[in-house]
């Protein structure tokens, strides 16, 4: 199951092998490519839906003479009639069988030799690219004049699909399309990798050129263009001369690879620990020698994609003719998984054992406390003013984070902070918790413990600038302390800063406590909730190497901007890709960890809360300003997430 933002649809084919008026038997490829194919493009159409694109990945011809290009354009018009699209969405490569062997023969046999020779790849890929002289042992007629063996396929690219940008001068192309209400869009790039064909011994000795699969993966500036960048070549890369430094780019730089050639259907990965490249191969639309004898083929594929265009999932449906029958049908033969010849292939990441989850959603790390610069203000004026401050804010919600950063950057400005909790031994007694920020020993009872609290200022402080004392889960303390401590505590405000953290409003804490607060009005209550703008674009950041496509997206839906469980979303992503899992695994765990928390969590609400976020979750808006300052609702009174959203509108 994907969970993508986009769905494109294409039909991949390949290896038409037309013979124009030297067909000898034409009733076989009217058997394979009649009647019944167009019943297959009607059955995928109706059972898959709209389908955007064409792709062919080269072998339109036969021998590449200009007469074998005849009936081809009615052929591929009458595809894209049937599937209700333009010409201008059928994009073509040249494959080995569009080359015209007798023309330039010479200079072919020339070059052929000269390169299984040369150790300057560098050189002949800059040469063919128009970049300086060309390399030792070449002819700078050779550049042009190697090209012109594909001039029947120009020219039926070029003046009779009227296609001209997908056969221009030189090697390769890219076409940028701008689909209706896509906010990316999707770069399809051609790779000639025929032009150095000839005879039957090609492979191996063919060049794509560094200098043409960089011409078509980068703009003027050398970045990488944006969007989904779909890759059409005949070849396989392991036929390639330069198949190390073409593999490097495209793995780098495109999202899929389309090719043909080996009359096989292929899906395929290669990964090393830096990068990955998939690439799916489609057998021949109609095999020249066997004829309707052989199980021809075509693709339909399903690309579900995040909001950058990077796929998440892959439904491809292999559709084969059936030599006995003479039908199309559903191949269920390829792998074993397939079903109703549908294989689905995630799109993972390459994930490094080595490193660890950058995900922490138990254990707070102040480097990652993104989306608080409004606390983070308020926290610095307090301070520069002599004053204290009290964070509020649900179980999770960030309060650790804000406290552990907070002491951070103090301390990197030489500022004395020492950062305690109330769940350990700060929260037993006044005399601990002053042991506990001071390191000294401390009497046990309320007076005795503020006075070495007010030794301890004496020592430390330094021209006017006091120590600050940071405690998180401050209701412990609280609870065992004497409301005479904290009376001491309210009277050396502003010769130490406190910042308190709980779950609740300062007064609750007292009152749930029996107690008479003598402190809470010396300090500014600071509500932490939802993240700021941008805020959790940098918490996603954190685990850009490891997180796969589509995975932001699954983290923005489901958590909104909430900072603990983006975290905890984001780790069990990870997770699963570790575990060569799927999305849909990590958001199961994901799911199963945080509705024990939002269950904790409910217990603590009224009645009233829980009714107004109950009815929030089917459409009525919160407007309890209490729920949006401790990040239940969004500012326009909506749950946070998904996850919350699903929850409340479970069962009672």
């Amino acid at each position: 199951m994907a969970y993508g933002s986009y769905r494109l649809q294409f039909l991949h084919i390949s290896d038409i092998h037309g013979k124009g008026p030297r067909e000898s038997e034409p009733w076989r490829r009217r058997r394979v490519l009649g009647d019944h194919w167009r019943r297959n493009l009607e059955t995928i159409q109706q059972e898959e839906g709209a389908i955007q694109f064409v792709f062919f990945t080269g072998d339109a011809a036969h021998s590449g003479g200009p007469l074998e290009y005849e009936g081809l354009t009615d052929f591929f018009t009458g595809i894209c009639t049937e599937l209700h699209l333009g010409l201008d969405r059928l994009f073509v490569v040249p494959g080995n069988h569009d080359i015209d062997r007798n023309a330039q023969k010479q200079v072919w046999e020339s070059m052929r030799s000269r390169l299984g020779v040369t150790s300057d790849l560098l050189g002949v890929s800059r040469w063919m690219a128009g970049i300086g002289k060309p390399p030792l042992g070449f002819d700078d007629k050779w550049r042009t004049a190697i090209l012109e063996r594909q001039n029947s396929y120009r020219h039926w690219v070029r003046d009779t699909l009227n296609q001209p940008d997908q056969a221009p001068e030189g090697l390769g192309y890219r076409r940028t399309v701008d689909l209706p209400l896509w906010q990316f869009p999707v770069q399809v790039i051609g790779l000639d990798t025929s032009w150095l064909c000839g005879d039957d011994a090609d492979a191996g000795r063919l060049l794509v050129t560094e200098n043409q699969a960089a011409r078509h993966l980068f703009d003027d500036n050398g970045n990488p263009f944006p969007g989904l960048r779909i890759v059409l070549m005949h070849h396989p890369l392991h036929e390639l001369a330069d198949k190390a430094d073409i593999r490097r780019l495209l793995a780098e730089n495109a999202d899929l690879v389309l090719r043909g050639h080996l009359h096989q259907t292929e899906i395929s990965e290669w990964v090393d620990p830096d990068r990955r490249l998939r690439e799916l191969a489609v057998g021949s639309l109609y095999e020249g020698g066997l004829a309707d004898k052989y199980g021809n083929s075509c693709q339909f594929v399903r690309l579900d994609l995040d909001s950058n265009g990077r796929p998440i999932e892959a439904v491809v449906r292999f559709r084969t003719f059936s030599p006995r029958a003479g039908h199309w049908y559903d191949d269920n033969s390829i792998y074993r998984d397939t079903k109703d010849g549908r294989c689905t292939w995630t799109f993972g990441t390459s994930l490094d054992p080595r490193k660890p989850n950058p995900f922490s959603p138990w254990d707070p790390r102040p480097e990652q406390c993104f989306g608080r610069a409004g606390v983070f203000q308020r926290l610095e004026s307090a301070f520069d003013e002599r004053r204290s401050a009290w964070l509020v804010g649900d179980w999770r919600i960030g309060k650790s984070m804000v406290l552990l950063a907070w002491e951070k950057r103090l301390r990197e400005r030489g500022i004395v902070a020492k950062l305690v909790s109330g769940q350990g031994p700060a929260g037993v007694s006044a005399g601990q918790f002053v042991q506990t920020v001071t390191g000294l020993d401390s009497p046990s009872d309320p007076d005795g413990a503020a006075d070495r609290l007010i030794d301890w200022i004496n020592a430390i402080s330094v021209s006017g600038v006091p120590p600050v004392a940071l405690v998180d889960e401050v209701e412990s303390i609280v609870q065992t302390c004497d409301v005479r401590f904290f009376d001491r505590l309210r009277d050396l405000i502003g010769r130490v800063c406190f910042v308190f953290s709980s779950k609740e409003a300062p007064d609750e804490v007292f009152s749930n406590n029996n107690k008479a607060s003598p402190i809470t009005n010396k300090m500014e209550a600071v509500w932490i909730g939802l993240l700021e703008p941008g805020g959790t674009d940098a918490t996603i950041r954190i685990g850009a190497d490891q997180l796969g496509p589509g995975d932001a997206d699954l983290m923005r839906h489901w958590c909104g901007d909430h900072s603990f469980f983006l975290q905890l979303l984001g780790r069990s992503l990870v997770e699963a890709r570790r575990r060569a899992g799927s999305p849909a695994d990590g958001l199961t765990e994901f799911q199963e960890q945080a509705n024990s928390h939002l269950r904790t969590l409910w217990r603590t609400l009224p009645a009233n809360y829980q009714s107004a976020l109950r009815d929030a979750a089917r459409g009525l808006p919160a407007t309890a300003g209490v729920l949006r300052r401790r990040g239940l609702v969004t500012a326009d009174g909506n749950p946070f997430g998904e996850i919350f959203a699903a929850w409340l509108r479970g069962p009672e």
